[in-house]
């Protein structure tokens, strides 16, 4: 690392007192030679981002720029003696992004936070870069599947000049401070639970105001909004106040913070208790605070992230520390643990601290017929938490391997006993709740691992998953659709995995509700049949996509041409063929015996299938789902689903003969089948009348009544602008219905809920998450409401909704899917469509007929996407 050898950075971020970078810059300034680049941030996001009490003046940059500032023309205007040894880019507000990065001649590299809410546009942002650091661990995999070769974890931190205690008053039972809004349902669910039984204080306020506010806090809550490690964990923490957080997985938090010693850890059924046991338990509440605080000031200030920065970019270090070595950096060579006394229940202690998963490896010898083996999986497993348990298939690799210190566990076969058996073996040693089921030729990476087990433990009924699997065809006995690494990018639930790698929970094998048949010795078919024991126990397999691992297939028995196995040996052919046999006589006298005939033996292809079908039904590509559903009928004659789906379309083509015919044969599947007519209504469009939009006429509007309506400085500003903003096409849009419901989610002060209840005949129900409203008395046609409107079952009634909330694509993301799964048949009225690049990107992703009316709305943009079919714009 560089010793008092002062480099010149360019640091580039938008300005305003309260972001990330600013931490940055405090920290560079003490050590190197910082010029800032960039804009200031506008008043507009000031109010937006409910910024208001920031309380500190938006400096202009050393180099005062646009949104996309050119650094090959900044570069050749500066003076030699600033020029840059490196150049940070520092994620602060969409839209600001510099053009010819590349011209500078020196290394660059960029900070990214919020992977968890814009990985794709960080993918993009980062291949403009030599070096990306990411605040969230979590998506290092996403990023080198990207091609992004030089990304390393670096978490964000706090700042002990600014993030510390000036009172030790404890005024608040629990403190919060953080923002509120539509896309933290969870967050606002927990608060109001919490506020129903303690007294919890809320205070939206920064740097030092939000330090104090902490100090005064008994307890300060924080909560993630998708499972990601944020700046509020380091803060508390550095303040000297007792953080209670929830947990986060794969972000380094378990590793580097531990639970009733550096911080409190709750879950949504334990807040309560835990609150009430850190209040009677005030003593150890400030010594866990005080720990905490230490912890925090001597690895994770945001002076140590810049030296890391530095350390890589300049110093070309290897890799940045891993959350291990950040604990280690945190302890300073401090190893007493504070005792935690029984009174803290399930919380564990030192002793308890066991492996949260094992690794089953069944090995019969070195793989010669592939480039992995056991020694170099052993490896790979260097360092990852969890027990190694080997299966020796044989004597001979037992004494080559049987003292490796990875090794936790072994069992010693005198012979090969085969791969169900070996598994089974493995699973009766496995003491934890997660078991990993590794092949000895497997190469893997801690960031499949991680992956892995997390959704293992998340979706719904998972018994098994892994990288790799399909869907089978019990008839033809093969595949229909394969998921090979790298071809798909969400979990699907499959009917099976593929054997070389995959994780299970353990109870379930441990209980007896699914266990590996011995009858498939040596191998072929476990893997189909545990699928189909999983679906017969209400369980799920899943496919879940991550990249970190390589597998070569049949490394294991390519080399072979028989396999010998409990005193046998026997062909692969003939292997192959006995296992077949067993394999459909089992399930066919299986299904014999099932009192409610659901035909476990169908593919959950089928599943697949049928909602493939209904997105292109929702995009008007009626011929294409027709297609599909006989596909599926084609494969299987008694798919009741797809057969129904047939008579939908029939019966919406104006052919009864045809639907009937669909109809009868769905009856005698299954008489109680409810045939879904309902659906048809996606396939014609509701007979109500157009509604016609005559842009001109909006100019006509007459909004002034709607100024006495408000208290508002900024809706009279605006409504009293020549366009009236969009508050005119509101006031015009709203005479355009009678009897007519409307949402407004994001009323803000009101300004649009005003002028869309401009028709008194009208109902309007306006959303917010807290009350911000400024309007005057009582309007009758007005409805306020505070909470979520996507919980309010009104809404997919309502004709007419009008989204203006945080403009950032991801609410806007979650309410136009919500209206889209759920067969929203009204317009959509979007506000500031244009802002920024994610809202630009959001606007183009829809599908659905749409019409941009920025001229006659929003400066920043006005959409309106019609799902009724009704519209048409003059």
């Amino acid at each position: 690392m560089l010793q008092n050898n002062r480099i010149n950075i360019w640091l580039s971020y938008v300005s305003y007192p309260v972001t990330t970078a600013v931490y940055f810059e405090r920290a560079l300034r003490k050590v190197h030679n910082v010029t800032t680049i960039g804009s200031t941030l506008p008043d507009r996001l000031i109010k937006s981002w409910q910024l208001e009490n920031m309380k500190l003046p938006i400096k202009i940059q050393d180099i005062d720029t646009d949104l996309e500032p050119d650094l090959k023309q900044i570069a050749g205007a500066v003076s030699k003696n600033i020029y840059p040894d490196l150049f940070l880019w520092v994620e602060s507000v969409y839209g600001f992004f510099p053009k010819n990065i590349n011209a500078l001649g020196i290394p660059t590299a960029c900070y990214l936070i919020d992977s968890h809410l814009n990985l794709e546009w960080h993918l993009k942002w980062a291949a403009n870069f030599d070096y990306v650091f990411i605040a969230q661990k979590e998506y290092i995999a996403n990023f080198k599947s990207a091609g992004i070769k030089n990304v390393y974890w670096l978490p964000l931190g706090c700042d002990p000049e600014i993030h510390k205690g000036n009172t030790n008053k404890k005024l608040y039972e629990v403190g919060f401070v953080g923002s509120l809004n539509s896309i933290q349902t969870r967050r606002v669910e927990l608060l109001k639970k919490v506020d129903a039984t303690y007294k919890l204080a809320y205070k939206r306020c920064f740097w030092t105001d939000m330090s104090e506010f902490f100090a005064n806090s008994k307890i300060v809550f924080n909560n993630a909004i998708k499972n990601d490690l944020n700046m509020r964990v380091f803060e508390v923490m550095s303040s000297g106040s007792f953080l209670l957080t929830d947990m986060t997985y794969n972000n380094g938090q378990a590793e580097m913070f531990k639970e009733g010693e550096d911080l409190g850890i709750y879950t949504d059924e334990n807040i309560l208790e835990r609150i009430g046991h850190y209040l009677n338990y005030s003593d150890k509440r400030e010594k866990i605070a005080k720990r905490g605080q230490a912890i925090a000031h001597k690895a994770h200030t945001y002076g140590h992230r810049m030296d890391e920065i530095i350390n890589i970019c300049i110093n070309h270090a290897e890799e940045t520390p891993s959350p291990e070595e950040w604990r280690e950096r945190s302890l300073g060579g401090e190893k007493t643990r504070i005792q935690v006394s029984k009174e803290l229940g399930d919380m564990k202690t030192e002793n308890e601290n066991k492996h949260s998963r094992s690794f089953v490896i069944p090995v019969l010898d070195m793989s010669p017929a592939s480039p992995y083996n056991i020694i170099k999986l052993l490896d790979d497993l260097e360092g990852v938490a969890g027990d190694v348990i080997v299966i020796f298939n044989s004597l001979e690799m037992a004494q080559q391997l049987i003292s490796h210190p990875r090794i936790d566990y072994y069992a010693v076969m005198s012979d090969n006993v085969g791969v169900s058996r070996a598994w089974n073996i493995g699973l009766n040693i496995s003491q934890t709740e997660v078991t990993f089921i590794l092949n000895s030729d497997l190469h893997i990476e801690r960031e499949t691992i991680e992956v892995l087990e997390k959704n293992l433990l998340e979706l719904p009924d998972a018994a098994i998953v892994g990288p790799q699997g399909s869907f089978f065809d019990f008839n033809a006995m093969k595949d229909i659709l394969y998921f090979d690494k790298g071809t798909f990018d969400k979990p699907m639930a499959v009917d099976g995995v593929s054997g070389f790698l995959f994780a299970v929970k353990t109870e379930y094998f441990n209980s007896g509700s699914l266990k590996f048949d011995n009858q498939y010795t040596p191998c072929y078919y476990e893997e189909w049949d545990i699928g189909l024991q999983c679906r017969l126990a209400g369980l799920k397999t899943y496919v879940v996509p991550t990249s970190s691992y390589e597998h070569e297939w049949s490394g294991s028995i390519r080399a072979l041409s028989s396999i010998k196995y409990l005193k046998k040996e026997e062909s692969l052919e003939s292997i192959l063929e006995r296992n077949t046999k067993q394999f459909q006589y089992k399930w066919l006298c299986i299904y014999s015996t099932l009192e409610q005939k659901e035909d476990i033996l169908e593919s959950l292809w089928t599943v697949h299938a049928n909602e493939v079908a209904e997105r292109f039904i929702k995009l008007g590509s009626i011929e294409k789902a027709e297609e599909i559903y006989n596909l599926i009928v084609n494969r299987y004659p008694n798919c009741k689903s797809a057969l129904a789906n047939l008579g939908v379309i029939a019966f919406s083509n104006d052919e009864p003969e045809i639907a009937l015919e669909y109809l009868n044969r769905v009856a005698l599947i299954d008489p109680d089948y409810v045939f879904p007519m309902q659906k048809s209504e996606n396939l014609k469009r509701k007979s109500k009348g157009e509604i016609e939009i005559i842009c001109s006429e909006v100019f006509n509007e007459n909004i002034d009544e709607l100024l006495e309506k408000t208290d508002s400085a900024d809706n009279k500003k605006y409504m009293s602008l020549p366009t009236g903003e969009h508050y005119k096409f509101l006031s015009y849009i709203s005479k355009k219905y009678e009897d007519a419901l409307f949402f407004d989610i994001g009323t803000n002060y009101g300004g649009s809920a005003l002028a869309l209840a401009a028709n008194t005949n009208n109902k309007i129900v306006t959303y917010d998450i807290i009350p911000m409203s400024k309007i005057k008395g009582t309007i009758e046609n007005i409805e306020l409401r505070i909470g979520n409107a996507l919980e309010d079952e009104r809404l997919l009634k309502a004709d007419v909704i009008l989204l203006d909330t945080m403009h950032d694509g991801n609410f806007e993301n979650l309410v136009y899917d919500f209206l889209v799964k759920n067969d929203y048949k009204g317009i959509l009225l979007l506000d500031d469509i244009n802002l920024n690049t994610a809202m630009r990107n959001f606007w183009l992703k829809i599908k659905e007929q749409k019409y941009d009316l920025s001229p006659i709305g929003h400066l920043t943009g006005t959409g309106l996407v019609d799902f009724s079919g009704r519209v048409k714009v003059i």
